[in-house]
């Protein structure tokens, strides 16, 4: 399970880029000035770096029309109070829930050479010290 998005294209913004991914995933419209940057998280994978990526986070609380089906998502919703970290890739247990109870927040995340597991999370709450999270 994983949350919308994708690339940047040349000539966009990371907001842009959210609004149309969120259109192109799910079908519905969310105007940019509604999206709030929450993070920013960098995924480095030394087994594979060319998987290696930097994503902005956005919360977006306000949109028009019905979520649908697309050829990359099914859409799920569920309630912050009950996300199925299970069926999510290992880091969102690192940092997810805090974004989604309104915390603003740097993250590092180093995946272990199994490329599925977290061997290292650093979260840099913004504007405050950071924490060293190591399995």
């Amino acid at each position: 399970m994983v949350g919308l998005g994708g690339h940047v294209d040349p000539g966009e913004t990371p907001r842009t880029a959210a609004a149309r991914e969120v259109a192109e995933e799910a079908y519905l419209t969310v105007a940019e000035s509604d999206l709030t940057e929450r993070a920013t998280v960098v995924f480095r994978f030394p087994a594979r770096p060319r998987w290696d990526q930097r994503v902005t986070v956005f919360i977006g609380e306000t949109w028009q029309g019905e979520p649908k089906e697309s050829d990359e998502i099914a859409p799920e919703w569920h309630s912050a109070e009950e996300l199925p970290f299970d069926q999510m890739w290992d880091d969102a247990g690192y940092w997810l829930q805090r974004v989604l109870n309104d915390e603003h927040l740097d993250a590092d995340i180093v995946f272990n050479d199994d490329c599925r597991t977290v061997r290292q999370a650093d979260l840099t709450p913004r504007n405050l010290s950071s924490q060293h999270i190591e399995n």
